[in-house]
This record gives C-alpha cells, structure tokens and sequence, in this order.
C-alpha cells in the first residue's frame, strides 16, 4: 500500500535531513506530522564573528502543513533557560513569524529549518554563552520584539506603521494601493512602500497578514495593561511613602 505521506514528506527532503543530522532520529506522528529528536551537532560562524562548534539536544514537531505552518522546536538538554527567546510552553522563538516564513522560503525543507532557524538560534546562545554578548542585536520580546522586527522588514517605524502594514497586506493588492502610506508621508501605498510591501505578498496569502495583525494588536493591547500595572505599583508604592 502506497504511503499517503509519501509525497509531503519527500518534498521536505527527508533523506537529505537524514544524511546531514545522524544524530536526529525521524518519528512518524499522525496525519504525516512528524518528530525529530536527539543531538544537533553544528559548526557555525557570523561574518566578522568566531565560528562555534557546539551541540543541543534538541526535538522538533514538524506539522502536515510545513513550512506553510510553522514547526515547534524545542531544547531538551536544559542548557538554554525559560527566559531566553522561549514561548511560554517552552518551544524556542525562532524569529517574528514573517521573517521565519522568509527563510523558510528560500529553502523550504527540513534542511532549511536546522540551517536557517534552528541553528543561527543555537549559535547566537553558545556565542553569548562564550563572549557575553550576542553577535547581533538582541530582539524584545512580545510586541516590542515584533514592531524592532517588522520595522527592519518594512522599513517602518513604530507599532501604528507596522500594524498598518500589516492590514495593508491583508488586503487585495489594487485595494492597499488606493489607501495611504503607512509611512505617513501623504502619499497613496501604490506610489511609496509598495515596494518594500509587494515582496512579502508572495510569501503567504492574505489571510496570513490579517492573523498577523490581529496577533501584533494583541500583543500590543497586553503591553499597554502590563505598563499601566506597572503604573499603578508605583504610583501605589509612592502614595505609601507620603
């Protein structure tokens, strides 16, 4: 009987991923989801920065929809702690979701994900681990994280330019070009991002980027309550020492 899972899984490139990473076994899940476990071997270097040979013990739940959807990786060795680029039920945050599915595009394979995601992650913590400082920039997490990101993407600034774009994404292309430039310069987006805006129509489909906007609006709504927490401690916390 012909493996229904055949097809997908070929596509990811299986015996190439095998061939690369010995150390990671291949489990089969249902619905030709899969799993892949143990040490991830690697040798990595940053241009201008010291290459890093290292190993994790990793595991990764790959979906039937990779690498339209997005695959959970997680660090099994405990070397990496709970407050360092983790979501909360542990997986390793990889990247904002649009800039994953960016690389992914580029080599949409299970090589693709060790090389492009996992492994740049793993090297920017033994790097830290080494030197005490990251090799680049370190992103914030939740919605301060997303807005530095999405500001490199589009070359925006601020969450009300990134949250704008991301609409305008969720929108028919002929539509977003009629309305204003996120930007704020006065111009129609058709005669100003659309530029930087149009490549990322070929990533995902509208959909996508309306989910991404309601994601970003959430996460932002949490940080604005989180701040005015923060506020009333300490407004409380002044009151007390009058």
């Amino acid at each position: 009987m012909k493996d229904p899972c055949e097809k997908c899984h070929a596509a990811w490139g299986l015996p190439e991923f095998r061939e690369r990473f010995p150390g990671l076994r291949l489990t089969h899940l249902p619905d030709c989801a899969l799993q892949f476990d143990g040490e991830l071997v690697f040798r990595a270097a940053m241009e201008g920065y010291d290459e890093v040979t290292d190993s994790y013990s990793i595991r990764g739940i790959v979906p039937a929809g990779f690498p339209r959807e997005e695959a959970r990786i997680f660090e099994t060795g405990e070397r990496i702690a709970d407050d360092y680029h983790k979501f909360d039920d542990e997986s390793l945050c990889l990247g904002s979701p649009i800039r994953m599915r960016k690389e992914m595009v580029k080599q949409p394979t299970l090589l693709g994900l060790v090389n492009r995601l996992i492994i740049p992650y793993l090297y920017n913590h033994s790097y830290q681990g080494r030197n005490g400082s990251l090799p680049v920039g370190e992103l914030d997490h939740g919605a301060p994280g997303l807005v530095q990101d999405y500001e490199k993407l589009f070359r925006l600034k601020g969450p009300r330019q990134c949250l704008e774009a991301l609409q305008l994404l969720g929108m028919q292309k002929r539509i977003a070009n009629k309305r204003p430039c996120p930007c704020g310069r006065g111009r129609r987006l058709g005669r100003c991002h659309n530029h930087f805006l149009n490549p990322f129509r070929k990533l995902a489909p509208q959909s996508y980027f309306r989910q991404q906007a309601v994601n970003l609006l959430e996460e932002l709504k949490r940080l604005a309550e989180h701040l005015k927490q923060l506020e009333g401690s300490v407004e409380l916390g002044d009151s007390d020492r009058s």
